[in-house]
């Protein structure tokens, strides 16, 4: 075989077999939402009643808007409680790499400052955290994460 159509050849195989790998999608059994439950108290340690909580999902590459949002209410032990989520979604890889998800907790309240966590993909969650709020200014979760 001549030396160019050796290499033509070769090249052609290369992006048929990087278009098969990165146009092709495939199933991915995703976890969207990881059981997690959080305690809320005040400042003196106290339970925080009725406080708003959200669980947010977000997910890289690409932007990292919300991608899911659970909220619960805590209760009269300032307790809330999220069950664990997967998701069947369509994948396919590309050059920047598979879609990854990391969570992030918002708590606003009225009379105390929301609360509010920046995890990226690389910081370890914690599911179980035990949040103390601070009297003053409260935020709505409703703008969390910042868009």
């Amino acid at each position: 075989m001549h030396p160019s159509l050796h290499v033509i050849a070769v090249c052609c195989i290369a992006s048929g077999v990087m278009m098969l790998t990165s146009c092709v999608p495939y199933p991915a059994y995703k976890l969207v939402q990881p059981e997690a439950a959080a305690t809320i108290l005040d400042d003196a340690h106290q339970p925080v009643v009725n406080a708003r909580v959200a669980l947010v999902a977000q997910a890289v590459p690409g932007r990292s808007d919300e991608r899911t949002r659970s909220e619960q209410r805590t209760n009269k032990d300032g307790k809330v409680s999220f069950e664990a989520r997967h998701e069947w979604q369509a994948e396919s890889l590309m050059i920047h790499g598979r879609q990854f998800y990391y969570w992030n907790w918002c708590v606003e309240k009225t009379g105390y400052e929301t609360f509010s966590t920046s995890y990226g993909i690389s910081d370890s969650f914690d599911a179980h955290p035990e949040i103390i709020l601070k009297p003053g200014a409260s935020l709505s979760c409703d703008h969390f994460p910042p868009r």
